[in-house]
Order: structure tokens, then C-alpha cells, then sequence
């Protein structure tokens, strides 16, 4: 069975990064779903935007979370995932409003066995998919490891470092 674990923190910490030098490695990865579904959504015009139709990114956000997670090879030892279902418990705790059916379901059903949380690196600047303003982004760190304790899991904060210590430091404690 495939060890899961969990990348997430906030824009601009450096998980992407991370993901991507594990995927040179020959580890299996799993992209992050809202990147995937906002950079398309821009592309074609759509509006199945966070800032434009939550509720509609909503539905799709778990849908493509689910489809990715799905495609993880079965032989697969280890996968790092860029963003996790409970990632979007913070989110909902942030606007204070109640997780959808889904969600909550997910929250439960799909289980992971290790939690990074990172931590920001100095710099954060806005662009076309990261639109939140810094103070929502400092924010959104913190509740996303409240989120993933309260979920019940074990968190393992990386802290801001150069790029191939962070590396090391989640090698160490898989």
C-alpha cells in the first residue's frame, strides 16, 4: 500500500518546489488541484474561479483532488501530494462556513500518513492564481495545521531553510 504524505502550508513556501525535486527522484507526486483548476479556468475564460464562484470551484476542486489522488501507481511506494483534501478544511474555517457533505466525507474517508506543514518564505507576492492578500496567506498557514490536527493528524512543520535541507529534513523523518 501507497504511504501517502501530505505537503501544505501557504502560497509561496516552497511545496511545488519540493514536489518537484521528489518527482526527479523517481517518487510518485500529485500536482496541486486548485493550481491545475484555476490555470485552466483562465485559460477558457471559465468562471469556476475561488473568487468568482466558490461553490462551483468547490465541487470541482474535489473532484480533481480525487481524480489525482486516484492515479497514484498502485506499485507505488511512497507518494508526496501537493495539498491534501484536508487542506480545504482550513480554507472553510477561514470563511466560517460549514464543510459540504463531500468534504466532510472526504475529511474522514481519505487518510494520509504524514503531514508536512511548511512554513512561508520571506518574499510572497501576488500573481494570476495566488491572488490572496499576504496577512489571508499568514493566516491560512496557521489554520492549515490546525486543520490537519484537528482531523486527528500528526504535523511536521519544515521550516524555511535552504531548498536542499528542506529536502533532507523530510527524507529524515519519512
Amino acid at each position: 500500500m501507497t504511504k501517502k504524505y501530505i505537503f501544505t502550508g501557504s502560497s509561496y513556501s516552497g511545496k511545488t518546489s519540493t514536489i518537484n525535486e521528489f518527482a526527479r527522484y523517481g517518487f510518485a507526486t500529485v500536482p496541486e488541484a486548485a493550481t491545475i483548476i484555476i490555470s485552466e479556468q483562465l485559460e477558457c475564460g471559465g468562471d469556476a474561479l475561488p473568487w468568482a464562484k466558490l461553490d462551483v470551484f468547490l465541487e470541482a476542486l474535489i473532484e480533481k483532488q480525487l481524480e489525482l489522488e486516484a492515479k497514484i501507481p498502485a506499485d507505488s511506494e511512497i507518494a508526496f501530494i501537493d495539498r491534501g483534501i484536508a487542506d480545504e478544511f482550513a480554507y472553510f474555517k477561514y470563511l466560517g462556513i460549514e464543510p459540504t457533505p463531500a468534504y466532510a466525507k472526504a475529511f474522514q474517508e481519505h487518510r494520509y500518513d504524514g503531514i508536512f506543514v511548511f512554513d512561508s518564505i520571506p518574499g510572497y507576492r501576488q500573481d494570476k492564481i495566488r491572488r490572496e492578500p499576504l496577512e489571508m496567506v499568514q493566516r491560512l498557514r496557521v489554520l492549515h495545521e490546525e486543520a490537519y490536527l484537528e482531523l486527528g493528524y500528526d504535523v511536521m512543520v519544515v521550516p524555511f531553510m535552504p531548498f536542499a535541507e528542506r529536502v533532507n529534513f523530510i527524507i529524515d523523518r519519512l
